[in-house]
């Protein structure tokens, strides 16, 4: 039992040595943001060993350029922070960085953080090429994604950046048999991660008709829908129905007008 115990030791203290800088995974973040806003993406490692003496790091990252633009870094409370950098960058759709410094990087989290501003409604993936970590390629990287979503502007003509709801899409609704698309979407934004959602439909007399999504969702821009159906999938009367979402602690109410 103890020259298995003792082999065990060996072979875990052996994998630990022989692991290599080129055994690291970088990876981007993914972001849910509106259109017009500042956002800050990550791009972090797994842990780096203090053997490997790594004190330099270079990478580009490409990104849709009509849609975000770099707007600047910081380097402060990650793996570099206090060393220098250069980063290259014209908004043509990358940028070239370069780190460099004195003392030896270790640990695992946060590399650098990245800033960008939203510009236009779309989607982009954020590529890693060319990493390096001293002059060691690093192949396992990990991409990011952003999707921008529509700002909704108030009655005061302010942006709703927190929880909200917009209006069905058609409305009124028609379920007629000549009717091809036979569901009336919404949109809806969810402010923080870990949100409980609940969408039912009522008629109105405040009797329940269908359960339209009940659970917990993160944070960022989804579409939902009704296709005119009640809990036993049969399709309602022409009339007037009502729309109770809860996203978080707050509660909206949608109306929508059905017809046959």
């Amino acid at each position: 039992m103890k020259n298995k115990i003792f082999l065990i030791m060996i072979i875990f203290v052996s994998s630990a040595i022989f692991a290599e800088i080129s055994d690291s995974v970088i990876s981007v973040s993914n972001e849910n943001i509106i259109e017009n806003d500042s956002f800050t993406i990550e791009i972090s490692t797994s842990f780096l060993e203090p053997e490997w003496d790594i004190t330099a790091c270079q990478f580009e990252l490409h990104f849709n350029s009509s849609l975000i633009a770099y707007t600047g870094y910081s380097l402060e409370n990650t793996i570099f922070d206090g060393f220098m950098i250069a980063i290259n960058s014209n908004n043509d759709g990358y940028i070239i960085c370069g780190i460099i410094g004195t003392n030896e990087a270790v640990g695992s989290g946060s590399l650098i953080n990245i800033n960008f501003i939203a510009n236009a409604i779309g989607e982009t993936d954020l590529i890693l090429n060319d990493f390096l970590y001293n002059t060691v390629q690093i192949e396992n990287l990990v991409n990011g994604h952003v999707s921008i979503g529509s700002a909704i502007i108030d009655n005061k003509n302010k942006v709703q950046k927190g929880n909200y709801i917009l209006n069905f899409c058609p409305n009124p609704f028609n379920i007629s048999k000549r009717n091809s698309r036979k569901v009336s979407h919404f949109n809806y934004n969810i402010a923080k991660n870990n949100s409980v959602v609940d969408f039912k439909i009522y008629n109105i007399r405040g009797k329940l008709i269908k359960n339209i999504f009940e659970g917990k969702k993160e944070k960022g821009l989804y579409q939902s829908f009704w296709d005119g159906s009640d809990l036993q999938k049969r399709y309602v009367a022409s009339g007037l129905y009502l729309l109770k979402a809860k996203i978080g602690n707050d509660i909206f109410i949608k109306k929508i007008s059905l017809i046959k």
